[in-house]
């Protein structure tokens, strides 16, 4: 695939519009589906060329999309979409949905020949704007391999993972282990401050101690200030924990902690809290 490649682009949310000025950066041609006057502004906005139907935009051979959740992605297998597409296409998703939405998906678009990628990815929006996503793929071989170099654009990491949806259950593996870790940090940081701790020293010594990660690195100072803009947000995380616990259910898996996350996430959506940053759970520091 040569870097000229048309790409179209289905969902210019907070991780879309910024993969989608990486790409038009690196040279590729893009191609926005605009479905409503919202995403027509935006598109203009950032000069991506515009179409305003799933069939038009299959006039382009690759086509991404990025969707809230799995009744978006299905809404996407309109009839006429379904029609416009053959062996030449590959449709890649790279939204956190369920398995069993994805392979829905799967079963539709076998009909048509075209290849499906499931590529959810692992990251920020700030990481998606300097292209230091983690790309989790599954689907053909052979359609990774063409789409590896678009994918490298945005994605410093891409991991091929299987044929079907492994890509689909890692991600929601990895969400799981970020909303505990956002549970856990909180209960860890009210019993340093009970002791009298300073919350900015306990999280200097834990981001170079045996729990630092990268995530906890960049939410570091958020804690400190006890301050949370979404850049995921609570009802985000509640949605994807529901998926995990979905998983759990339908492949009898036994994962309380979980479920215990989950309801710790539901009681900070009712307090109000649905739209900030899922790191919100440790509020403001109380020494």
């Amino acid at each position: 695939m040569g870097i000229s490649q048309a790409v179209g682009w289905i969902g210019l949310g907070k991780m879309g519009l910024p993969i989608c000025g990486r790409l038009k950066a690196a040279g590729l041609r893009v191609t926005v589906l605009a479905r409503n006057e919202d995403g027509a502004a935006k598109a203009e906005k950032e000069g991506f060329p515009t179409c305003g139907s799933l069939s038009e935009l299959a006039a382009c051979e690759v086509i991404f999309s990025a969707v809230p959740d799995d009744a978006a992605l299905l809404g996407l297998l309109t009839e006429g979409f379904l029609a416009a597409l053959g062996p030449a296409h590959i449709f890649i998703d790279i939204s956190t949905v369920s398995p069993q939405a994805s392979a829905k998906v799967a079963r539709e678009l076998a009909s048509t020949g075209a290849a499906y990628m499931r590529v959810p990815v692992s990251g920020s929006t700030t990481h998606a704007a300097a292209g230091q996503l983690t790309a989790m793929a599954s689907g053909p071989k052979s359609a990774f391999d063409e789409v590896q170099p678009v994918l490298a654009v945005f994605c410093a990491r891409q991991f091929y993972l299987g044929a079907d949806d492994q890509a689909r259950y890692l991600k929601l593996a990895i969400n799981s282990i970020l909303a505990a870790n956002s549970a856990l940090i909180a209960e860890a940081l009210a019993v340093g401050e009970a002791g009298g701790l300073q919350r900015s020293d306990m999280l200097e010594v834990m981001t170079q101690s045996a729990i630092a990660t990268p995530l906890l690195g960049y939410k570091k100072n958020s804690l400190i200030r006890g301050e949370y803009p979404a850049a995921f947000s609570v009802s985000q995380i509640m949605k994807d924990l529901d998926l995990v616990l979905e998983v759990a259910r339908s492949d009898h898996i036994s994962i309380p902690v979980n479920a215990i996350v989950r309801q710790r996430f539901e009681q900070a959506y009712v307090d109000g809290l649905g739209a900030d940053d899922f790191f919100c759970l440790s509020g403001a520091p109380k020494i």
